[in-house]
């Protein structure tokens, strides 16, 4: 997803969209990792952008807020291929 001349990270995205449901839901950070079964540190940085998580780890977090997990890609429909490629880090060889 492109803003500017900058682009904005998938992870971020998705961050600040799961952010925007438990706010919308009034509950804490607290309340949702404890209920989800996740690491409150980790879910403040998948929140900030900080946090790369892995499809077990959005799944849990997707329960703990009941939802489904699509609700947290809301608005990357509007990405195009090329947006998203740039937005997911590469490994480096060895």
């Amino acid at each position: 997803m492109k803003t500017g001349n900058a682009y904005i990270s998938i992870y971020r995205v998705i961050g600040i969209n799961a952010a925007r449901i438990r706010e919308q839901k009034g509950k804490s950070q607290v309340f949702v990792a404890d209920r989800a079964g996740v690491d409150r540190s980790a879910l403040n940085k998948f929140e900030s952008g900080k946090y790369n998580p892995s499809v077990e780890w959005l799944c849990k977090l997707a329960d703990g807020l009941e939802v489904p997990v699509i609700e947290f890609f809301s608005g990357l429909e509007k990405a195009s291929p090329g947006d998203i490629a740039k937005s997911i880090p590469i490994a480096k060889a060895e």
